[in-house]
């Protein structure tokens, strides 16, 4: 049976939070990410900002990796409800972006929709082949982890993050503020209306309307996979047929525990890749093997893909990180010196940085692409300009969109 990899992004407005994720220079620039991860799997460039998603010094979106080991698969992005649109074919399922959980996630109306629309596009893309459904969405392993307490889970501290320390103290802070307003369990839609996010449903209610069909379907992800399973299994469907892929770093994360999760769930296996990362010659790679992004994009799933087939993994995606440094822009030349400016060390000095972990490599940012006068088109979609509060591109201020997409972007 064909594959059909089915890619499900969305916004929550959890990963404003400080701390919550490093999926971007600052919280606000985390509601980009889903949109630039969408145009790299299905274009391998992007479009929202023009710059290519992964730093100078080789850390790349797991959708780098998903792209460079799926070719071949017919992929299909879904919208789930995002603050900033990916510009590239996609299907509106007519969600809403997600709150902050300590406040509502969503209107309980927006939720009954979302995952009305999404059980029927299920539905039909069933006899098309096996559903492989992946995501993309800031901080959803905090509402994972409020999503599975909603339904009755003890999931305390049991799911991921894409940083090498978990910063777990601050996730569950969020969650017992969140689920504070509720008494567990909660039927599905109203668990991810109060404590969730438009993509855990989405997911969910996919993989339902599939099912419904007689369609196979796989859930490509980390944690927040156990959580779209336990949405599934409130909403009615069997989580034995369910099989979930994901990374050897998941499954071997100290600070998580997606097998046990997944047991609890009742999901009927869980598969996970093999590859290390130790031997590339690229730094950026290498430090998956210390703990950072381990899982998004459903890069566990083209990493098992790839294994079953014989290929190797590592060189085809060493292949494709080559390529994108050879298309990214020319590093700065210091004055006097014929030397490029390779690394964040001997960075321009003025070009901002964003905050960044105290454990984490040292990075220039995302490299911006030449392609003619990028910074002021960016400017002219409205990067800089006004915005209605509490959308990430009002956050920006004044400054260049060219600038803030050489700030450190760690994933």
């Amino acid at each position: 049976m064909r594959d059909v990899l089915v890619l499900v992004v969305g916004t929550t407005d959890v990963s404003l939070i400080p701390g919550i994720s490093i999926a971007g220079p600052s919280p606000e620039a985390t509601h980009y990410t889903p949109a630039l991860d969408a145009e790299y799997l299905l274009l391998g460039r992007t479009r929202t900002l023009g710059v290519v998603p992964t730093t100078p010094d080789g850390i790349p979106t797991p959708a780098v990796i998903t792209r460079a080991l799926t070719a071949g698969v017919p992929k299909v992005v879904v919208d789930a409800g995002s603050r900033v649109p990916p510009r590239v074919p996609r299907v509106a399922l007519g969600g809403v972006p997600g709150g902050d959980i300590r406040r509502g996630a969503m209107p309980r109306a927006a939720a009954e929709e979302l995952a009305a629309n999404a059980r029927l596009l299920g539905s039909q893309l069933a006899p098309l082949g096996r559903l492989v459904l992946g995501e993309s969405m800031p901080g959803g392993t905090t509402t994972a982890m409020a999503i599975l307490i909603a339904l009755g889970y003890d999931a305390w501290g049991r799911t991921s993050s894409a940083a090498p320390r978990n910063p777990k103290a601050l996730k569950e802070a969020v969650v017992r503020e969140a689920v504070s307003r509720i008494s567990p369990p909660l039927d599905a839609i109203s668990a991810a209306a109060e404590v969730g996010d438009p993509v855990h449903l989405a997911l969910a209610a996919i993989a339902l309307g599939a099912a419904e069909s007689g369609g196979e379907v796989a859930l490509a992800g980390g944690t927040q996979m156990a959580a779209a399973a336990a949405l599934y299994r409130a909403m009615g469907g069997d989580a034995g047929r369910l099989r979930i892929l994901t990374t050897r770093w998941i499954v071997e994360d100290p600070e998580s525990d997606l097998l046990g999760l997944a047991r609890e769930v009742g999901v009927g296996a869980v598969e996970h890749s093999r590859t290390s990362f130790a031997g590339s010659r690229m730094e950026g790679l290498r430090a998956f093997e210390r703990g950072y992004v381990k899982e998004g994009v459903a890069m566990g799933y083209a990493l098992i893909r790839a294994e079953g087939m014989g290929l190797d993994a590592l060189g085809i995606v060493e292949g494709e990180l080559e390529g994108l440094l050879g298309r990214a822009r020319p590093a700065r030349r210091s004055p006097g010196s014929g030397r490029r400016r390779a690394d964040s060390r001997t960075s321009a000095p003025d070009t901002p940085r964003g905050p960044q972990s105290a454990s984490a490599p040292q990075s220039d940012g995302w490299v911006a692409r030449r392609r003619g006068h990028g910074s002021r088109r960016a400017a002219r979609r409205g990067a800089m300009g006004r915005r209605s509060a509490g959308h990430p591109r009002r956050a920006l201020g004044r400054r260049s969109p060219h600038r803030w997409t050489r700030q450190a972007m760690l994933f």
